[in-house]
This record gives structure tokens, C-alpha cells and sequence, in this order.
């Protein structure tokens, strides 16, 4: 019996070959392998056999879909803690690779945990799943952080280890903060968990489980009910695949069959027609060697004249081109390679090992990359702004400053509309009696249109 499984659709558009080149690559180790196409499907699949315990991998790809279904099959259903032991352990390193083509959705799992104030479009989607309105291939885990803690541990469980143990079955966000707590309680009308609370969301429904923390160092219990609410629930969800392995087996047969029956049907045509005009054929082969031989020596000469003159292309340059400029306009000379360079600066100073050979690279790529005085002008222009916005006492010369620097301010009734170099703009609330926000406001506009931030 099927006492785990997962069932993920993939994009459409992903190379066949690519991606059975993926699921090989991570399932190495199921070396009793079918591959076979029934005219309308190919499929690749692959069998381990273990003692007690069997798992089954199925690759369907055809033009109207590309799915893949990871099976563990036992003799009797098992204890949750001895099926996480035994599953595939391929399906977590496949769902970590960040190449892998699950099919978009509005969450997906990559076997690490999500945090909530990780982007803007983030925290609406899992808004949008706690209110059960969450349209992602896959359910949401969501661990929130403890408030009243007892030790150094700032959730239940240990997110990455969880999300780990649940590759593929589901998503794992974790609560950032005690104030997203609050925010996600007045976004879901306390739909959300709280306190070191766990709680499972699904897709499209407003169900949903809650996991009541294990304290004591019992965290892997808590770890082990979760995983065993969701692979219940996609046992149920999952409908049988069409392609069991055994019908694979029977199909397989008929393949090789029919192979053999075209391949002596293929050679008897063959040996007759090769009596026919055995003659002709010789004589023509022969004429085609010759072409070939003369056509051959013509293009080896092409050849060596390319390669000397791609060698001595090579010397006379040293650029390094790696990436295909933007179908838009720069707004000013450089600041796609500031950018750029901006990126690679931060990368080497906050995640570089110094003295490594990635640092080596890194800093003589900078150092022969300067900025522009264009770039640096616009950066300095930025910063300069942010201070004068917050030195100034009134909402007057807050505006003044901001068109000072290019900004377009329309006055509208009780706001200000402000506009750069479309399509950026917002509004202003004018009067807005707290300076803070009113600054605050400002600077998440700069922000956004800042490259460099």
C-alpha cells in the first residue's frame, strides 16, 4: 500500500530531456529504471527496492502536461517517524534545486524555510492562503515565533529541518517578528498563529490544521505530527496515477516486442533491396566518400584559419561579456553597470570569505570596473536628498526640495501627487501633522526608485 506520496505538476514549456536529465541525476540510486512512450505519453520511471519498503518515481510528459508522482509503498501502513526514514531522499534534494520546474503557483516548496518579511508580494500570498484564498500547488506551514521563551529557541521546531522533512509537500514561512504577529492577526481576523503555534494552510480552502507546540525537547514529535497531517492530506487529495509500475512492466514488454518485430521486419527490406542494386549503391557510396574527403579537407583548412583569428581576437581583448543588455533606456550613462557593480560590491563585503578566491575575483572585477561620474553623481544626489528631507521643518520645503531633485509635484485636493520619470509615483497626504511618517513615506518612495538601494 501507498503510504506516502507526491504528486507535482511542472511547467509545460521544460525540455524533456532537461528534466529527465534532473530526475536522473538525484535518483541515481533507482537503477531498475522503464522509459517507454504508449503514443501519447513518455514516460520515465524508476524503481528501489528496499527491505519492507518500496519507492517509485513516475515522469509523465506529454504536450498537455509534465507530472511527476514520488510513490513509498509498504506492506501495511507504518508509524510516521519510520516513513520519514524511509522516503526518497532524492525528493528533498530535488525540490532544493532551484532549476527544478515546479509549475508556478502562488507558493511553492525549494526545502528551506520562507520568511515573512522576505518581499511585499510574499506577505500577500500568505495573507491570501491563511483566509483560504491561496491558489499555490501546495500547503503552507506557518511557525510562529515564541514570545514567552524559556530558552534561546525562537520557534517550536527547527524551521529548516522541518522544511527539509516536508520537501514537496509543502511550504515552510516563518514569523519574522512579534509586530508581524499583530499585522497578519488585523489582515486574517486572527485566522494567523501566534505564541509558537503551528499551523497548516491549505490551497483554495479556508481549512486548516493547528499543531499545539511540544515543549521539553519534543520538538521532533511536533516535527513528526506535521509531517504526518500533510501526507494524509495528500493522500487523500492525490488521485491513483494512471501509470502504476506494474502496468509500466506489461508495457515495457510490448515495447520491446514490437521493437524487435520492426528492427527483423527492417532487416529482411533491407538485405532485399541491398540484392537489388548492390552494384549502384557501392559505386554511389564511393562518389559521396570522395565529396565527403574533399569537403572535409576544405572545411579543416576554414577551420584552422577561424581558430587563429579567434586567438588572436582573444589577445587583443579582455572583456568579460556575460550578460545581454536590457530592452529599455538607461536614465543615465553607466548606471546599468553601477548597478551591477553596486550588487557585486555588497556580495563580496557582507557574504565573501576574505582571502578566498571568490573574493580575489570579486575586488579585481570592481577595481577594473570604476563607476561613472554620471552613476556617482546620481548616487551622491540620493544620498543627499534623504538629509535634507529630514532636516527640513515643514511640508513646504519638503516639497520644494523634491522638485528640486526632479521629482513632479501636482497638488490635488488634500494630496500631493508625485511622479519620476514614469511610471514611479505616489501619494502624499498634505498636513499630515505626524513629520515622521510624513518622512518615512518620502524615503520608501526614494527607495523605490533608487537602483542602488
Amino acid at each position: 500500500m501507498i503510504v506516502y506520496t507526491v504528486n507535482i505538476p511542472l511547467k509545460k514549456e521544460f525540455d524533456n530531456e532537461r528534466l529527465k536529465q534532473l530526475v536522473r541525476k538525484y535518483a541515481s540510486d533507482f537503477t531498475n529504471n522503464i522509459e517507454l512512450c504508449d503514443g501519447k505519453n513518455v514516460i520515465f520511471a524508476g524503481r528501489l527496492d528496499e527491505k519492507e519498503w518500496t519507492s517509485d518515481f513516475i515522469l509523465v510528459l506529454s504536450q498537455e502536461k509534465k507530472l511527476l508522482t514520488v510513490n513509498l509503498n509498504a506492506v501495511v501502513d507504518r508509524e510516521p517517524i519510520d516513513i520519514i526514514k524511509h522516503i526518497p531522499k532524492f525528493v528533498a534534494k530535488l525540490f532544493c534545486d532551484k532549476d527544478f520546474p515546479i509549475e508556478p503557483g502562488y507558493l511553492t516548496s525549494l526545502g528551506e524555510p520562507i520568511g515573512f518579511d522576505t518581499s511585499d508580494i510574499l506577505q500577500n500570498k500568505v495573507i491570501e492562503t491563511m483566509c483560504g484564498r491561496g491558489q499555490g500547488a501546495l500547503p503552507m506551514i506557518y511557525i510562529s515565533k515564541l514570545q514567552n521563551k524559556s530558552d534561546d529557541r525562537d520557534y517550536a521546531v527547527d524551521p529548516a529541518h522541518l522544511a527539509q522533512t516536508c520537501a514537496a509537500l509543502a511550504c515552510v514561512v516563518t514569523e519574522d517578528s512579534k509586530r508581524t504577529s499583530y499585522k497578519l492577526k488585523a489582515k486574517t481576523k486572527g485566522r494567523n498563529a501566534f505564541n509558537g503555534y503551528i499551523r497548516v494552510y491549505y490551497p483554495y480552502i479556508e481549512k486548516y490544521h493547528e499543531i499545539l507546540p511540544l515543549f521539553d525537547d519534543n520538538d521532533k514529535k511536533t516535527e513528526t505530527n506535521v509531517f504526518d497531517i500533510l501526507r494524509r492530506w495528500w493522500l487523500d487529495k492525490t488521485s491513483e496515477n494512471e501509470y502504476t509500475w506494474n502496468r509500466l512492466q506489461i508495457l515495457r514488454e510490448i515495447q520491446i516486442a514490437k521493437e524487435e518485430k520492426g528492427e527483423t521486419e527492417a532487416l529482411i527490406a533491407a538485405f532485399e533491396k541491398e540484392s537489388q542494386d548492390k552494384d549502384n549503391e557501392i559505386e554511389r557510396l564511393k562518389g559521396e566518400l570522395r565529396s565527403e574527403k574533399d569537403a572535409r579537407y576544405i572545411v579543416e583548412n576554414e577551420n584552422t584559419n577561424l581558430l587563429e583569428l579567434l586567438h588572436n581576437k582573444e589577445k587583443k581583448t579582455n572583456r568579460i561579456c556575460l550578460l545581454e543588455k536590457p530592452d529599455f533606456e538607461e536614465w543615465y550613462r553607466g548606471e546599468f553597470s553601477a548597478v551591477i557593480r553596486s550588487i557585486l560590491e555588497k556580495e563580496n563585503n557582507n557574504q565573501t570569505l576574505k582571502g578566498s578566491r571568490k573574493d580575489e575575483i570579486l575586488t579585481a572585477i570592481i577595481n577594473q570596473n570604476p563607476i561613472s561620474r554620471e552613476a556617482q553623481d546620481e548616487k551622491s544626489k540620493f544620498d543627499k536628498i534623504k538629509v535634507d528631507i529630514k532636516k527640513a521643518d515643514n511640508e513646504e520645503k519638503q516639497i520644494k526640495i523634491l522638485e528640486q531633485f526632479g521629482l513632479a509635484v501636482t497638488s490635488e485636493n488634500k494630496h500631493y501627487k508625485l511622479r519620476y520619470k514614469s511610471p514611479y509615483s505616489m501619494t502624499l497626504a498634505k498636513s499630515a501633522g505626524d513629520k515622521r511618517a510624513t518622512e518615512n513615506t518620502i524615503h520608501d518612495f526614494l527607495n523605490k526608485i533608487n537602483p542602488y538601494q
